[in-house]
């Protein structure tokens, strides 16, 4: 069984998505990918919303299991992607003698801009959407599992839980 993913963990990689998708928005000089990227992220953020509660209903089981792992996997993702781009932290903290807390999140984000090519942040979103997709279908497979009405619930459980393998050896 899987231990050691709360909601507070949920709640902080949602935090962490929001102050993205603010910093992204409040780029001027948004290009595509960038706007794609700020898509794929709310996409995921209100995945993750949909998933914590499905958590909190799931009890102790194979589906709790799949659902978790399948959230431990997009923060892996999400914190690789923070830790590349951890040496500007320095431009999104608050306070400082060069001006705002805005101006820095801006000067920063030009940084990354110059920094990730066009097809990093293109990854970046189709990975964002892949693991949108498998949260979405690890969610499915709980409801699918704790509705009693369908019948040979383990089997179909067994068969989405093959494709949810497939999806994330494909990312």
């Amino acid at each position: 069984m899987f231990i050691g993913l709360g909601a507070g963990d949920i709640y902080t990689g949602i935090t962490l998505l929001c102050d993205s998708l603010q910093a992204l928005s409040n780029s001027k000089r948004s290009q595509k990918e960038y706007i794609d990227a700020a898509y794929q992220l709310e996409t995921l953020e209100i995945c993750l919303k949909v998933a914590q509660c499905k958590l909190l209903d799931l009890e102790s089981g194979d589906s709790r299991d799949v659902l978790a792992r399948a959230i431990t996997e997009c923060a892996k993702c999400i914190n690789g992607y923070q830790s590349e781009i951890s040496k500007y932290e320095s431009y999104f903290r608050e306070g400082g003698e060069h001006g705002s807390f805005r101006r820095k999140c801006l000067k920063g984000l030009k940084k990354i801009q110059w920094l990730y090519e066009k097809e990093k942040t293109e990854a970046l979103s189709k990975i964002i959407a892949s693991h949108v997709q498998i949260i979405t279908l690890a969610c499915s497979i709980g409801s699918l599992y704790a509705t009693p009405q369908v019948p040979h619930r383990a089997g179909l459980l067994y068969s989405m839980q093959d494709s949810l393998t497939a999806v994330q050896a494909a990312t």
